[in-house]
Formats: structure tokens, sequence, C-alpha cells
């Protein structure tokens, strides 16, 4: 076997234990919140900790430049280069969650005061410092990746994800408490980020922990890819958390409910899809930073219809089992409607037809069009749904959803064979 295919099979195992941590946290977590909360109280903290999704843009897209650059430097053998983006990166991480940390605690300290009950302010301001927190994972991202042990960092991160669930959901049981949720998450967190600081520092001597290396040249060479990095989070912001802002207002926590329970349970598929195409986004990097274009036009086709079969197949057997997932996950709580999970199916299988294109733009500083066109499309959709949910109710919603992902299908392809045409 060669060492492409080994690192690739070792990235899709990786990512693909990163899906069952996603998934196994979602299938536990809400018959657990149902059983200390009411499905009112749970609607509220859904819409709570949408907020926080906006704070994860902080870093401005800065991480997932320089992690490119950095795997690209790699790959033409310029260590002491790759080494300056990385410190460059670290310093203006830092600066930047120190600030976005005292803003936050300022604002909502404030509005507590204004306020009889407090707590779910100040849930709301450790969910912040949680986001915030997890900014720093980027980086240990980009250490694994540029130092060509991708799968072996994915699988630490994923760790670090699994202990941050469980300290939330510890805070469940002792406190009952959004408080004590978010103090769940917010502890584990930290405490995972401090031991894989040491453990990244005495690992990868190469890159240090500190900012002595960064340099006003570098960061203005990662200002301008990053600046339309911050497009794709923003886009999930608007389409995801925004989405959930605007069921909940229109229709309430209860239909919230099923709305998010519908939509977690059809994206199966595309975390399934994920575990594809960001496999093969380090080795798109390298493949484009080394000049190996065959290699990166293969990447692209060959990732492209495996997404397809394994979407395919995966949206059959969800077709079949829906109902019983459904009813069992939230214990009978929410009711299934066959048209409506049928719809969210439909949506989830339309991102396997653009997602690795998207890794091919992304993963080599090419994204810029798309980036506009995601912000753009995510703006149109939310407003359609807003259009739409009032004649339609939920069903609306879904369909500005599903109107996304064509919009996407359309630009991306054209973007991408535009990329692999030129560099023929």
């Amino acid at each position: 076997m060669s060492n492409l295919k080994r690192r690739i099979i070792g990235g899709i195992g990786a990512n693909a234990s990163g899906q069952l941590v996603t998934i196994g946290v979602q299938l536990v977590s809400l018959p657990l919140f149902l059983r200390y909360w009411s499905m009112a109280q749970y609607g509220e903290w859904l819409l709570l900790s949408a907020v926080p999704g906006y704070f994860s843009l902080a870093d401005g897209g800065m991480v997932a430049v320089a992690m490119n650059k950095m795997t690209m430097l790699s790959a033409r053998g310029d260590g002491p280069k790759s080494s300056e983006v990385f410190q460059t990166a670290l310093a203006l991480i830092a600066s930047v969650v120190l600030v976005a940390l005292t803003i936050a605690a300022t604002v909502i300290g404030i509005m507590a005061f204004s306020v009889r009950r407090p707590d779910g302010l100040w849930a709301l301001f450790l969910l912040i410092a949680v986001a915030l927190a997890n900014i720093f994972a980027g980086l240990f991202d980009a250490v694994f990746r540029a130092s060509g042990q991708f799968a072996y960092g994915v699988h630490l991160l994923n760790l670090g994800r699994l202990m941050e669930w469980g300290g939330g959901m510890i805070g469940l049981v002792l406190a009952g408490s959004m408080i004590g949720v978010a103090g769940g998450f917010l502890l584990a967190r930290l405490v995972f980020t401090g031991v894989m600081v040491h453990y990244c520092a005495r690992r990868f001597p190469a890159f240090r922990w500190h900012v002595g290396g960064a340099t006003r040249r570098e960061l203005k060479s990662l200002l301008g890819p990053a600046a339309m990095f911050l497009a794709f989070p923003l886009g999930n912001a608007l389409s995801f958390q925004g989405m959930t802002l605007l069921v909940g207002g229109m229709f309430g926590p209860v239909l919230l409910a099923v709305f998010n329970t519908y939509r977690t349970v059809s994206r199966i598929l595309v975390q399934l899809l994920a575990t594809i195409s960001r496999s093969l986004w380090p080795e798109v990097s390298r493949s484009f930073g080394g000049e190996n274009l065959s290699l990166l036009r293969r990447l692209y086709r060959s990732g492209t219809k495996a997404a397809a079969y394994v979407c395919g197949g995966t949206c059959l057997v969800l077709l079949v089992l829906g109902r019983w997932l459904i009813e069992r996950w939230s214990g009978g709580r929410v009711p299934y409607y066959r048209g409506l999970f049928v719809s969210f199916l439909v949506v989830a299988f339309a991102s396997c037809f653009w997602q690795v294109g998207m890794v091919v733009l992304q993963a080599t500083n090419n994204h810029r069009r798309l980036a506009v066109a995601y912000v753009l499309a995510s703006l149109l959709s939310l407003a359609l749904g807003a259009l739409l949910a009032k004649p339609m109710g939920l069903a609306g919603a879904v369909v500005a959803l599903g109107l996304f992902e064509v919009a996407m299908i359309v630009v991306s392809r054209r973007l991408v064979d535009s990329l692999l045409t030129q560099s023929i």
C-alpha cells in the first residue's frame, strides 16, 4: 500500500471516529436533556447555544489559511517558513480570543444587572468562552497536518470533543441547570487545551508555542485569504444558527425541537460525507503545494464519486429506519412526519455533489469566489425561509435549505472545473 493510500485511509478512519463521536453525542444528548429538562427548557437551551456559534468566527479564518499554508510549505521542505506562519497565527489568535472574551464578559455583566434571573446570561458567557477556547484546536490540527500526522491529530481532537461533552453532561446530572452544563463544557475544554499545548510542544519542537517568530509580513500575507475564509463559518452561522433562531422565533421551542431533531438525523449523511472530504484536505494541500496537479485532479474526481456512493447508500438506510430512529431517540416525544423527514434527506443528499469541490478550493486557498457565493446563498436561503415558513410551516424552511444546496452545486462545480482546467 502506498503512503498516500495509507494516509488517506488513516484520515478516513480518524474522521469516521469523529463522526461516530458526533453521532453518539447527539443520540445520547437528547434523551439525557429530556430526562432532566422539559421540551420547552430544551428548546430554550437550543436557542441559547446557537448564539456562541458566531463567536467561533473570531479567528477570522486565520487558522484555516495558516493550516493550508503550513502544509504546503512543509510539502516543499520549507520548515522554518512553516514555523513562522504558525507563530504568526498563534499571536493573532491569542490576541483576538482575549479581546472577544473581555467584550463578552463586559456586555453580559452589564446586562445581568437588569434582569431578575441572570442564569441564562451567565450560561451564555460560559458557552462563548467554550467557543473561543475551541479555536485553539485548529492550531493543534495545523501542527499535526504540517508534520504528516493528520490522522493521529484528529483522533486526539476527537478525544477532546468527547471530554468536553462529558464535562457538560456531568454538569447536567449534578446541577441540572444551564450554568452547570455550560460550566462543565468549559472546564473540560480548558483542561484538554492545556494538556495538548504541552504535548505538541514536546512532540513537535519545530513549532514553538510562543510568538517570537511572528512577523508583520506573514500576517499581511495571511489576512486576505483569511478574511475570505471567514465567509464559510459566517455562512454556516446564517444557515444553521440563523435557521434555528428563525424557526424558534416563528414556531416556538417545541416545533424547534422537532425541526432540530429531523435536521440532525438527516445530516448523518453530511457527517459521513465529511469523513471522506475532510480526509482528502491535507492531501489536496500537499499535492497543490508540491505541484502534483494530476494527483489533485484524481483526488477530486475519486472523492466526489465515493461521496455519492456512500451518501446514497446511507440515505436508503435512513429512509427505512427513520421513524424507528426518531421515535427511539426522543422516547416517542418527537412525532414522525414521513414527508418532512424525506425532504430533509433530499436536502442532505444534495450536499454530496459539492462538498469535495469545496474542500479542493479551500485546501489550496483558492476559495475567494466560492466564499462570496456561500454567504450570499446562505443569506438568500434564510430570507426565503422567513418568507416560506409562514404559508408552508416547517416545510418552507426545508425548501429554503434545499435551494441553498442547488446553488452551491452549480457554483462549486464551475469554480473547481476552472481551477483544474487552468492547472493543466
